[in-house]
């Protein structure tokens, strides 16, 4: 099982790696800042999590797939004059093929469901910035087992056959250790 900051910090260390954002990336439990005049800079962040029963929820162990939303936002800002929209969309490339094509990342999850990019931009005549957040579902499976805090040291069976026949017992001792 993958914690969340576990999965967070082996994003933004593949992004790193790749060179992604000049390999400005940070991690962060929130939601990004602000972008600044001529700086790419990515944010790495979980945005929500589900966890589903496995099976009938009444049966057995707790057990749970894991629905975790993975952000990433890329931010871009220059001058008004100056065309960003295609680094931008440069840098969501590189996003995605620096996480779904390392083995390692995918493997510390079950499985990567869908994947949304979402666009926005800002323009105050003097600055411009984009963003783009890409949201990438990841799936795994949780298992809570049981804390036992007693030890299982003997067991008695009666069996009562009814009628005249006198009830019939044991006591069990299971080998310890």
């Amino acid at each position: 099982m993958t914690t969340w900051a576990q999965l967070r910090t082996a994003t933004r260390d593949t992004l790193v790696a790749a060179g992604v954002g000049g390999g400005a990336v940070d991690v962060s439990r929130f939601a990004p800042i602000q972008a600044v005049a001529g700086v790419t800079y990515v944010r790495v962040y979980l945005r929500s999590g589900r966890y589903a029963a496995d099976g009938h929820p009444g049966t057995g162990e707790p057990t749970f797939n894991r629905e975790r939303r993975l952000m990433i936002s890329v931010y871009r800002a220059a001058g008004a004059a100056e065309a960003i929209d295609d680094d931008l969309d440069a840098d969501i490339d590189a996003v995605l093929s620096a996480l779904l094509t390392n083995a390692e990342w995918v493997g510390l999850t079950d499985g990567v469901g869908s994947i949304d990019v979402d666009y926005d931009a800002k323009d105050d005549g003097e600055f411009r910035s984009v963003e783009a957040t890409i949201s990438i579902e990841v799936f795994d499976w949780v298992h809570y087992p049981p804390v036992v805090v007693d030890d299982f040291e003997t067991a008695a069976v009666t069996t009562d056959l009814g009628g005249n026949e006198p009830p019939t017992g044991a006591h069990i001792t299971p080998p310890q250790g």
